[in-house]
């Protein structure tokens, strides 16, 4: 552990809210990408069953502790989120990650003034001034999304007590703190979405292929045009004013990337573990603690041969 023992001091505090002194591994040296693309001294570890750092180094370079610092310098894992972790417990945990909801605004229209940290109601009360107890859902305001003119909540809660359900497209209310009013009862809910489910973007075929604006126009066989409307209120054959009324079969031939497939696709690369072979991780481990104790110019490159 003679390179670990060279890393600068920091302190951890505890979730008991003791602190204890250890060693920054972020703050050191940093390997090439060309070494780390090199198919000639790289190799690959396909999937991991394991959840716990010290274990992954230890299912590569078993009890050699001093090779522990190449599983985090040659897979970048400089945070919790890019520890790779078994496909079925990381998918399972999305939701309780990404718990909000996403709410479309019908028609694609811009609502204005909507700030983080309002709070939106849903009514089953249709009526102009709907009654205060026929509230049925209610959330705070993470964001708008002007991109998708969409109001994306933190973790939302349901009136039980309040058996009714929401019409179909229920008027969008909206409240800042001091319990002013923010919107008006011209705009309505359209498409919801949960939150890890969130569209972040739309592509004619695949990933590979074309990524398509929201705001693109269809002609009247539902094919993709040379057209676009930005405007506050776009037209019914843009592609986001169908995916906010949601009824229309036009665009349900496209490909959606969403949080859930991004976050799965993050973890699969996460999991494709590079090492060294023990002969190079050792060699390589000898020069680097060499290197910390002396003088070395910062930038310095060091290049990785097998």
């Amino acid at each position: 552990m003679s390179f670990i023992n060279k890393l600068p001091l920091t302190t951890f505090t505890l979730p008991t809210g003791q602190e204890v002194e250890t060693r920054n591994i972020l703050k050191t040296l940093v390997i090439s990408e060309t070494s780390k693309r090199d198919s000639d001294i790289i190799k690959r570890k396909n999937g991991t069953n394991v959840s716990k750092l010290e274990n992954l180094s230890h299912q590569i370079y078993g009890d050699r502790k001093s090779l522990f610092w190449l599983t985090t310098h040659l897979n970048d894992i400089d945070s919790f989120t890019k520890m790779p972790l078994p496909a079925a417990n990381f998918e399972s945990n999305i939701p309780n990650r990404f718990p909000g909801k996403v709410y479309y605004i019908f028609g694609a229209k811009v609502v204005p003034n909507i700030l983080p940290g309002d709070y939106i109601i849903l009514y089953t009360d249709t009526n102009p001034n709907p009654n205060p107890a026929s509230w049925k859902i209610a959330g705070k305001i993470k964001e708008f999304d002007l991109k998708f003119r969409r109001i994306v909540v933190e973790k939302e809660v349901e009136n039980t007590a309040n058996t009714s359900s929401l019409s179909q497209f229920p008027y969008l209310y909206v409240f800042r703190e001091n319990n002013d009013p923010v919107s008006s009862r011209e705009y309505n809910i359209g498409r919801i979405e949960n939150e890890y489910e969130k569209i972040l973007s739309i592509y004619d075929t695949g990933l590979n292929g074309i990524e398509l604006s929201p705001f693109r126009k269809l002609d009247a066989k539902g094919n993709i045009t040379d057209e676009y409307d930005f405007s506050d209120t776009p037209s019914v054959d843009t592609i986001l004013y169908k995916l906010s009324v949601n009824l229309n079969t036009d665009i349900s031939t496209f490909y959606y990337d969403t949080i859930e497939k991004e976050q799965i696709r993050n973890n699969t690369k996460n999991n494709n573990i590079k090492y060294l072979e023990n002969d190079l991780a050792y060699e390589t481990t000898s020069y680097v603690n060499t290197l910390l104790s002396s003088t070395f110019k910062r930038g310095q490159k060091i290049i990785i041969q097998g």
